[in-house]
């Protein structure tokens, strides 16, 4: 696979490298040699490519970098620790062995999700999720782009090995010092509260600064009790970001390999769509000191306990615990997490104060006739409208309608139509010329449903189901009973149709009842029309 590269790439625009970019300044430390992302497969390989390509065409990337997109193996979900392993095959194939990249400092960014939490994201990614901020040449930042501008300065402090980061989480801090000389692994922490922790992974180490236990989304007295809670009630936060140093990278790639060459035989072994390897419960946690073989067989996997799963993880704990992994506290620092629609809307309004320093602003890119505590990206609102506080639009044109407060509008035009509290709202364009307009409660969980009290529109999914007198197989033609699997939403060749039925589920009395395919959050993703969103 071909990487992308600016060198002797001139900007046909002529424009300036954008100088809020630590990496386009001249006499900065060397950037990272290689970035690469993955993807969950080739159509949205493309878009990410073509996301990379413009950025270098503008000067906005490091023309030192080779960049490059590894997607999924066709037809499969590899998981987060298949990806790490096709990323190794890349960097093999591209430099001639391990041996070859060892000197490499390299950033993966994990982004091959379908965004089922931010559906609105689900066909241009949360890594590419746009930001308030806007680039130079006019084009709204996205996410990736303060992903890049905030790991600017790590290159220079990192050995060579390979950085995995999350694509859906901003790390901000103020560039401290530290060594990772001597240690295998490293991880990368926000001390933040107890009460955060309860969301999100926490770190236990040892007076070394030595990870000694991984707690994922446990209760904030699991917390305490492990250690992990210190005298202010704070915690170290699994920000995503895993170190992984040459050795032991040399041992990883070893594994998909035989007599020093590449072996197509042990690379499948790690990835497939049935093993599904995760790279922080299968290569990260043998490495913390206090780990165990059985609780490591027990962990919960991607997809399932088999036989091929417990072999891989017999292996990946024999070359990995020898190794300890240290924990870097960045210090000022915070982190902000794109991982839900609410979480996405509270940075894009009640957090963007926070986020000043990047450039964010209230309203970018767009025509507002009309007051409130709402922000807008790419929008317009005309003087007969109305948008309620903490409202968010972006991509979005308004004319004559009512946004209640907390929603969410995105790639959609609304005219003379009333969106209620805390909704929302997006069309997606099919590859048939169809439209499909979702709408959701904010706080719904597309991955919960049925059998785990899942919400939609705000309200029990069961207790919406009741009083419509649906059945599951009225919404879903088989498992899982998940609300982004439930068929709820309609096609139809007029986006107005299609908005009108989406609205008509709030109040329609009983049944679905469309004039058209009716199709799931997953179906109308998969069908979208992704050349669209470049």
């Amino acid at each position: 696979m071909s990487a992308l590269s600016a060198k002797n790439n001139t900007n046909r625009n002529g424009d300036a490298p954008d100088s809020r970019y630590p990496a386009a300044k001249h006499g900065m430390p060397a950037a990272w040699d290689d970035v690469i992302l993955t993807a969950s497969d080739e159509e949205q390989a493309v878009f990410y490519r073509n996301q990379i390509r413009f950025r270098l065409s503008k000067g906005l990337l490091s023309p030192e970098t080779r960049f490059a997109v590894v997607p999924d193996l066709e037809g499969q979900r590899i998981g987060s620790g298949g990806a790490f392993f096709n990323v190794l095959k890349h960097l093999w194939e591209l430099n001639g062995g391990p041996d070859r990249f060892e000197n490499r400092r390299v950033l993966l960014i994990n982004s091959g999700g379908d965004s089922v939490r931010v559906p609105q994201y689900s066909v241009c990614g949360k890594l590419f999720a746009p930001v308030p901020r806007e680039l130079s040449g006019g084009a709204p930042a996205a996410l990736f782009d303060e992903i890049m501008q905030s790991l600017a300065w790590l290159p220079a402090q990192l050995p060579p090995g390979i950085l995995t980061v999350s694509g859906d989480i901003l790390i901000l801090s103020q560039s401290p010092a530290f060594n990772c000389e001597g240690c295998g692994a490293a991880a990368l922490s926000v001390r933040d509260s107890v009460f955060k922790g309860v969301g999100h992974g926490v770190f236990v180490t040892d007076e070394h600064g030595v990870v000694v236990r991984f707690l994922h989304k446990r209760s904030a007295e699991e917390q305490r009790q492990a250690g992990a809670v210190d005298g202010t009630g704070m915690v170290l936060i699994d920000t995503g970001a895993i170190w992984l140093g040459t050795a032991v990278v040399r041992d990883l790639a070893g594994l998909i390999s035989a007599a020093g060459k590449l072996d197509a035989d042990q690379f499948g072994v790690y990835v497939n769509g049935e093993t599904r390897l995760s790279f922080y419960t299968d290569i990260v946690y043998p490495m913390a000191r206090a780990s165990r073989l059985e609780e490591y067989y027990s962990e919960q996997p991607e997809n399932g306990y088999t036989d091929e799963l417990r072999y891989c993880r017999e292996r990946l704990w024999g070359i990995l615990r020898k190794y300890q992994m240290k924990m870097i506290e960045l210090s000022p620092a915070s982190f902000l997490h794109f991982g839900t629609t609410a979480q996405a809307l509270d940075a894009m309004t009640g957090d963007i104060e926070k986020y000043s320093a990047l450039g964010w602003r209230n309203r970018v890119l767009s025509d507002i006739a009309v007051r409130g505590g709402f922000n807008a990206l790419c929008s317009f609102v005309d003087a007969n409208s109305r948008v309620g506080e903490g409202a968010y639009l972006e991509n979005s044109v308004v004319i004559g309608s009512k946004i209640s407060r907390r929603c969410v509008v995105s790639n959609i035009r609304l005219d003379g139509v009333e969106i209620p509290d805390n909704t929302a709202v997006h069309c997606l364009r099919q590859k048939d010329g169809n439209f499909v307009v979702r709408i959701y409660g904010v706080d719904d969980d597309p991955k919960r449903g049925l059998c785990d009290n899942g919400t939609f529109l705000n309200r029990p999914l069961t207790e919406y189901m009741k009083a419509r007198g649906l059945a599951a197989e009225d919404l879903w033609p088989r498992e899982p009973y998940d609300l982004w699997n439930a068929r709820l939403y309609l096609s139809c060749p007029c986006a107005e149709a299609s908005l009108s039925h989406a609205l008509g589920l709030f109040g329609r009395p009983s049944g679905i009842a469309a004039n058209g395919p009716l199709l799931s959050m997953k179906e109308s993703a998969d069908n979208a029309d992704k050349s669209l969103f470049f």
